[in-house]
């Protein structure tokens, strides 16, 4: 498929619903208070803790849209539409966890994802019908997508030297920990997508993820250790219970 199909397809397949940009919109709002709920701050201030949450908010509406935007482009290419879906028990649940910890624990779940099988743009596809396997890799690149924005900016910062600004690590870390949530093998997220119709991709992406997530902690930032290290667990599992 040349560049030109490709560019031709998203712009009549990207653009969202009505109802999907509904979706989204709440989902930004909910997973952008969790995160701002708790401004670090040891008493509440009124104009600092609105500007809190307005940043988390920006924040959190970046990294859903590169989320879906990941999936998207990924369902495009191999002939699907992707249709995001709330997570409403989940949100749901997340947000009173959010208040019973006070703001220290957050989970932000992005929801799910439904792939229209689009017929005439799958000709000549190998498993020409809807392949769970698609599924559960378009699914996950969602996560890896987060994974790679998170690397962009955090690049951009130090070449810019403006990696010490609050924001940036704000936006870093939320987009890491959003790939790394989003990756369990929890229904319907995109994990559970991979994980149930392929255990060995699923190991070997979130490997990758936590790995790099973990190394990052320590100030760690790359990815040819994050491939190594997947890859190495991808054979200890491969050894373990595939064989």
């Amino acid at each position: 498929m040349g560049l030109a199909t490709y560019l031709d397809k998203v712009r009549r397949y990207y653009p969202f619903t009505f109802l999907e940009i509904r979706n989204i919109m709440i989902t930004i709002i909910l997973i952008g208070f969790m995160y701002g709920f708790n401004d670090g701050r040891p008493k509440f201030e009124t104009i600092p803790y609105f500007y809190n949450m307005l940043v988390s908010m920006g924040v959190a509406a970046i990294t859903v849209l590169v989320f879906v935007s990941g999936q998207r482009f990924a369902g495009i290419s191999a002939g699907y539409r992707v249709e995001f879906q709330m997570w409403w028990p989940g949100m749901v649940v997340a947000l009173i966890i959010t208040f019973i910890a006070r703001g220290w624990i957050w989970i932000p779940i992005a929801g799910g994802m439904l792939l229209h099988h689009m017929s005439g743009h799958r000709l000549g596809f190998f498993r020409y019908g809807l392949n769970m396997l698609d599924n559960g890799i378009i699914a996950s690149c969602g996560p890896l997508a987060c994974v790679v924005y998170a690397t962009i900016v955090k690049q951009i910062a130090v070449w810019t030297n403006l990696a010490s600004l609050p924001i940036i690590n704000k936006m870093y870390w939320f987009a890491l920990v959003f790939a790394v949530v989003n990756m369990l093998p929890i229904p319907p997220l995109a994990g559970s997508k991979l994980m149930y119709n392929s255990r060995a991709p699923y190991v070997f992406i979130f490997a990758f993820i936590l790995a790099y997530a973990v190394m990052a902690y320590f100030n760690l930032f790359s990815w040819i250790l994050a491939l190594i290290l997947a890859f190495v667990l991808w054979v200890l599992y491969y050894i373990r219970y595939e064989q």
